[in-house]
């Protein structure tokens, strides 16, 4: 009796388990218990609409949107390709985000092109200045867009025609005699007594129509619907979904590409560069241009196309960002705190200098280009010499304005670059055609060093392991040798090649090893050195001094060394091409192993008296 209890008992605690490792339900209520965002559907617990399973098991809500939270970046398909669910230190959340090298417009990420570089269609062309309207794709080339002017190397900014046109700089104003007027922000005639008119608006930047500051969930305006959440509601067709909203292949109510829900969720708002009305285009300094929802000319866009950028319209203007230093140019940044913590504009160094007539951080000057001064010029990281006619051999002069950017003696215009011939290892270098002087040597990082697979002896490039070579004197490698037949360096015979050393073959699977190449020769390709011993791999097991996949019973085999049995492989072996046990350990099909002869007595022995006993019990 108390055989069949503990039998009961076992099989209790056996189904209890089983039972408790998979959801099932009859209710939401289990399944929200569980976690928050689960119902019950068909008896088991599944994310409800508007949300998405992560990390396995979880359910977070769905990211349909550019910024939009996630935990895991295949949360951020709907931005099509090139994303990325961007997050910051230690934080599990991030948002989605296009991958660095592409840039978010219209709905989806885009690979971004700069000025001159291929591209096959407007929404490509995207510079470090973020306006999705400043460059088009002409011609199959990036170039500025019409209405737009190169103010320097790559920069376009929005051209002024008119007196009365918006404007930041006085370069903007494209006219005779045009300039900015600083209060108003409207190209005016520097000969005119008086500027030029302005509208109700004209004190505003960029002439941005006003628009009252709002708060979410208090604005009236901005909702295009009842106060009802639509966005996430479930949904079958579109039809389910009230005005702007559709229904997501995934089954819940979201806005259409280009636009995204407010906070409240009852309303679709446009991103920047989608069709809209005064309400939905709610962005910072954002305004309905055409139709369409535009940052104010000569203003940059937010990487989030939701919100415009503040343009500074004095080099000396706080900031609080790069971006809003743009306005000088792609080389212009936020500096440093200073005074009072306090940020304001710089020029990068390394790339520009500040021109204050121009108000821009002009960037050096390249070979054949405008100069005035020597420090004016830098082709690669080489200052040259600015050269103006009748200047001295120096460059500098002090009677003419301006003159070209020139390679000094002795060195050639080479891409760009001024180069020159016949420098050594350890020279310093822009490019690998300077360093001649050494075979085998290239310009790394500045100098010329020997390039990889070549190590630098008394002056010279000598060839590692799997170099070209004509001599075994000239393999520096301990233990190799120079295979004429193929003109490399090679290990002699009982050593292996790894990261340009000769390591001596084992000899035997257990001997000490140094790295992995060792354990390769020895006990084959599936197998590395962990901890100064050969290994094998996942799902391999050594056998006959090999690492073989480990081949169970009854499994198809080639060899017996394939053939595996936990702690007593040495009783399988492949016969008629599957493992099976040895003549001398016949298999138990009661245990599923391979048993010796004398536990197969045994066993036999105590059924035996199992029997007997029962018997004498019962009868």
């Amino acid at each position: 009796m108390w055989c069949k209890s503990y039998l009961l008992l076992i099989g209790i605690i056996l189904h209890t388990s089983a039972a408790q490792s998979i959801w099932f339900c009859q209710d939401d209520s289990e399944c929200s218990s569980i976690q928050s965002g689960m119902v019950c559907r068909s008896g088991s617990c599944v994310c409800s609409a508007g949300y998405d399973i992560v990390q396995g098991s979880s359910c977070a809500p769905a990211a349909p949107y550019h910024v939009s939270p996630c935990v895991e970046t295949s949360q951020c398909r709907a931005l099509i390709v090139n994303f990325e669910c961007r997050k910051t230190g230690d934080s599990n959340v991030g948002e989605c985000h296009c991958q660095e090298g592409s840039h978010y417009f219209l709905g989806r990420c885009w690979k971004s092109m700069g000025m001159g570089e291929q591209c096959t269609r407007n929404e490509e062309c995207m510079g470090t200045l973020r306006d999705p309207y400043n460059m088009a794709c002409i011609d199959g080339v990036c170039g500025c867009a019409n209405g737009f002017y190169e103010r320097q190397r790559g920069e376009c900014r929005a051209g002024s025609f008119n007196i009365g046109d918006d404007c930041i700089l006085h370069e903007d104003c494209r006219f005779g005699n045009g300039y900015c007027d600083a209060t108003t922000l409207k190209c005016v005639d520097s000969t005119a007594l008086t500027p030029a008119p302005v509208d109700d608006n004209g004190l505003l930047m960029k002439g941005a129509a006003f628009k009252p500051e709002v708060t979410e969930g208090n604005n009236s305006s901005l909702s295009m619907t009842s106060v009802a959440r639509n966005h996430g509601r479930a949904c079958s067709s579109s039809q389910d979904c009230p005005n702007m909203f559709e229904c997501t292949a995934y089954g819940y109510c979201a806005c259409p590409r280009g636009y995204y829900a407010n906070a409240a969720g009852t309303s679709c708002l446009a991103e920047l560069g989608s069709p809209s009305t005064n309400n939905q285009c709610s962005g910072f300094i954002a305004a309905v241009q055409d139709g369409i929802c535009r940052c104010p000319k000569n203003f940059y866009y937010n990487e989030n196309m939701r919100d415009c950028v503040k343009a500074t319209r004095r080099f000396t203007d706080a900031c609080v960002n790069d971006e809003m230093c743009h306005t000088f140019g792609a080389s212009a940044r936020c500096g440093e705190p200073g005074q009072f913590e306090l940020r304001s504009c710089e020029c990068i160094p390394e790339e520009a200098v500040w021109d204050a007539n121009r108000q821009i951080c002009r960037l050096f000057a390249g070979i054949g280009e405008y100069c005035e001064v020597n420090s004016d010029c830098l082709a690669g990281n080489m200052e040259i010499l600015c050269v103006h006619e009748n200047s001295d051999e120096s460059g500098e002069t002090g009677d003419v304005a301006g003159g070209v950017c020139s390679c000094p003696d002795g060195f050639s215009n080479v891409g760009g670059l001024c180069l020159t011939t016949g420098l050594s290892l350890g020279d310093a270098c822009q490019a690998s055609i300077e360093c001649v002087d050494t075979v085998h040597a290239d310009c790394i990082e500045g100098f010329c060093s020997c390039r990889e697979g070549f190590q630098a002896v008394d002056g010279t490039c000598a060839p590692l392991i799997g170099s070209i070579c004509n001599s075994d004197y000239e393999c520096v490698t301990g233990h190799s040798f120079c295979n004429l037949d193929s003109h490399t360096c090679e290990c002699a015979q009982g050593y292996v090649g790894y990261d340009y050393v000769c390591w001596p073959h084992l000899i035997h699977p257990s001997a000490p090893c140094r790295v992995t190449a060792q354990c390769t020769v020895t006990t084959g390709a599936a197998s590395s050195c962990e901890e100064g011993r050969c290994v094998c791999f996942e799902g391999y097991h050594l056998r006959d001094g090999h690492c073989w996949p480990k081949t169970g019973l009854f499994e198809p085999c080639s060899r017996s060394s394939e053939c595996f049995l936990a702690n007593i492989t040495d009783r399988v072996q492949c016969r008629n091409s599957l493992c099976q046990c040895s003549f001398e350990f016949p298999y138990s099909e009661e245990l599923g192993t391979c048993m010796s002869s004398a536990t197969t007595s045994v066993g036999s022995l105590f059924m035996t008296v199992l029997a007997l006993i029962y018997v004498k019990l019962n009868y």
